[in-house]
């Protein structure tokens, strides 16, 4: 897998390891996120553990990494008659347009330390901004920048 931005960039990265590069996920982290994600319900991190085969406190060190990132949420669930921890997955496009927003803003900061630099103008970068910003304005987005329906597909 690609260590670097400029090598990913350059290279035939998946949508699953950019997913886990920009998260710092391991494999196994990702299809806890996927197994939550297919869920069609919240799932105790009991479920979790027998859903992907692994121990339960391996279950909990996924979802403890998910939840700190952001990719997972904490709700009730009710077993039997107690209520008790449960996880859902946030929505794929949510967390697409997460990523894509930390991009435009780390983006931005890089132009103006180019700028600072005395690097080119902003408007001699040739920078055309986002997919979002092209589309508002009528533009295609460039061959190969287009995302489908605005999600992130993870499947593995």
């Amino acid at each position: 897998m690609a260590n670097t931005i400029k090598e990913m960039v350059y290279s035939q990265v998946s949508p699953q390891e950019v997913f886990e590069s920009f998260y710092g996920l391991n494999h196994r982290e990702r299809m806890a996120y996927e197994t939550l994600l297919e869920a069609t319900e919240p799932l105790s991190v009991e479920a979790i553990a027998e859903r992907m085969e692994c121990s339960l406190s391996t279950a909990y060190r996924y979802v403890d990494t998910l939840e700190s990132s952001g990719l997972v949420r904490q709700t009730g669930i009710f077993d039997e008659e107690y209520l008790k921890s449960g996880y859902v997955a946030e929505d794929p496009a949510v967390v697409a347009d997460l990523m894509e927003q930390f991009v435009d803003v780390k983006y931005e900061q890089c132009a103006e330390n180019i700028d600072e630099m005395g690097g080119v103008p902003p408007t001699e970068r040739g920078h055309s901004g986002s997919e979002r910003d092209r589309t508002d304005r009528g533009e295609r987005p460039p061959t190969g920048e287009a995302r489908q329906s605005g999600s992130l597909s993870i499947s593995h």
